[in-house]
C-alpha cells in the first residue's frame, strides 16, 4: 500500500513491502487511492499456514511451497457439479467475447485481507474490470443449487452463496481480466481472477479453475472450514487506518517537530459506504474532530475508475472501497500526543475495543506522535 519511506526487498520479482520494519518519516505522503500492481498487496504467507495447502503442495508437483509458478498456463475454468444442469468449460477467450459482445463491468473494489487490522497493513485498492460471474453461471444452475465452490490450481479453495454474488444495489461478482485498466499480472490472480463484492481477499480466489456447483448448503473451503482465518460469509467489516505518519504495530510512536501537519488515512465502510472519520489528538480529554474525505481525482483522471463512479451515479464515498481522510493538525508544545480515529456508517460506528479477532479487528485506529 505505501512503498515510500523504506528499502524495498525482491522476492520472486515481486516487492515485499508487507516484510519490512515500519518506519516513521511517511509524514506529507499523499496515499494513492488505486495501488499499482507491483505493490498490491499479496499474503503468500497465510496459505504457508494452511494444512490443505501443504497437503496439495506435497502432492501436486505444479505447486510452490510459496506461491503457484503456473504462469503463462492457458486459463480454463470448468464449472460443474451436483446441482449443475451440465459441466462446461470456459477460457479467457471465452470471457473477453462475453465483455466485447455483452459489454464488460468496471467495479471499484479493495482487496482486504482477513488478517488485516488497524496497525498492519494488508489492503490495496483498484478498479477491476470484468465480467459478470452469472453470465457464464444461469445456463447451469440447477433450482436446489445452493452455493459455489472454487478451486485454484495452488490447493486454495473457498465457497460463495449463489444468493450473495450479487449485492442489492446491483454489484456484481465478476471474473475479472483488468487491474486498474491493464491485464491481471499472474501474480494477482491473473489472467482471470474471482472478484468478489464486500468480501475479504480470501472469497476473491486467483487463478479458479473449477467451481462446483453444489445442493449442499454448510461452510467449505481453507479459510472457512480449514484454518479458522476467517468467517463463512467473509463479510468486511468497518475499519480505519492512520498512514502518515506510518504509524503501526511494529512502529506505534511517529518522532516530528512542531510545525503544521496533515494526519491522512483510510477508512473501510464494509457493505455500507462511510458517513464520518472522526480523530482524537492528545488523549481522552481532548475532543473528536471531523476529519475531511476528499474525492479522489481518479475517479475523474483514470478511465476505468471514472467508468465504475459513474456506474455507481457519482456518490462518494461508495461501499467497499477504502475512503482517504485527512486532518489538518500543529502541536502547540512538544510531548507526546495519543491519536485515535474511528470511522461510522449509517448503521455502524467502530468501538474503542473489538474481540471479534476473526472480522479483520474494526476497533479504533491508535497510535502516538512524540513532538520535540
Amino acid at each position: 500500500m505505501l512503498a515510500s519511506g523504506a528499502t524495498t526487498l525482491a522476492l520472486g520479482g515481486a516487492t515485499a513491502w508487507w516484510l519490512l520494519a515500519d518506519t516513521p518519516d511517511l509524514w506529507d505522503e499523499q496515499i494513492p487511492f488505486l495501488t499499482d500492481s507491483s505493490v498490491f498487496y499479496n499474503k503468500w504467507d497465510a496459505k504457508k499456514r494452511d494444512p490443505v495447502f501443504w497437503v496439495a503442495a506435497a502432492t501436486r508437483p505444479d505447486i510452490n511451497a510459496l506461491e503457484w509458478r503456473g504462469d503463462g498456463e492457458d486459463f480454463t475454468l470448468e464449472i460443474g457439479g451436483d446441482a449443475a444442469r451440465s459441466v462446461v468449460t470456459i477460457t479467457r477467450d471465452d470471457v473477453l467475447a462475453s465483455a466485447a459482445s455483452q459489454g464488460s463491468v468496471a467495479l471499484l473494489k479493495t482487496m482486504r485481507c482477513s488478517g488485516d487490522g488497524p496497525e498492519i497493513r494488508l489492503a490495496s485498492n483498484a478498479v477491476w474490470t470484468g465480467v459478470p460471474l452469472t453470465r457464464f453461471l444461469k445456463a447451469y444452475i440447477a433450482p436446489n443449487a445452493k452455493r459455489l465452490r472454487v478451486h485454484s490450481p495452488d490447493g486454495f479453495t473457498a465457497n460463495l452463496r449463489i444468493a450473495d454474488l450479487d449485492t442489492a444495489d446491483g454489484r456484481q461478482t465478476l471474473l475479472a481480466f483488468y487491474l486498474n485498466g491493464q491485464a491481471i499480472p499472474h501474480p494477482r490472480g491473473g489472467p482471470v481472477r474471482l472478484i468478489v463484492p464486500d468480501r475479504y481477499g480470501f472469497k476473491n480466489v486467483k487463478w479458479p479453475r473449477r467451481i462446483e456447483i453444489t445442493r449442499r448448503d454448510e461452510p467449505w473451503g481453507n479459510h472457512e472450514v480449514d484454518t479458522g482465518a476467517g468467517t463463512d460469509a467473509g463479510t468486511v467489516q468497518l475499519g480505519s487506518k492512520i498512514l502518515s505518519p506510518d504509524l503501526r504495530s511494529t512502529n506505534p510512536i511517529a518522532v516530528t517537530e512542531i510545525r503544521p501537519h496533515i494526519l491522512r488515512g483510510v477508512a473501510f465502510g464494509g457493505r455500507e459506504a462511510i458517513e464520518k472519520v472522526q480523530v482524537r489528538i492528545g488523549g481522552r480529554d481532548q475532543p473528536w474532530r471531523t476529519a475531511k474525505l476528499p474525492i479522489p481525482k481518479e475517479l475523474e483522471s483514470h478511465h476505468e475508475a471514472r467508468r465504475a463512479f459513474r456506474d455507481r451515479g457519482e456518490r462518494w464515498p461508495l461501499p467497499d472501497v477504502w475512503t482517504p481522510w485527512f486532518i489538518p493538525w500543529t502541536p502547540d508544545a512538544p510531548g507526546d500526543y495519543d491519536v485515535a480515529v474511528k470511522a461510522r456508517t449509517a448503521t455502524a460506528e467502530q468501538p474503542e475495543v473489538d474481540m471479534d479477532r476473526l472480522d479483520a479487528d474494526s476497533s479504533w485506529a491508535l497510535g502516538t506522535i512524540r513532538v520535540s
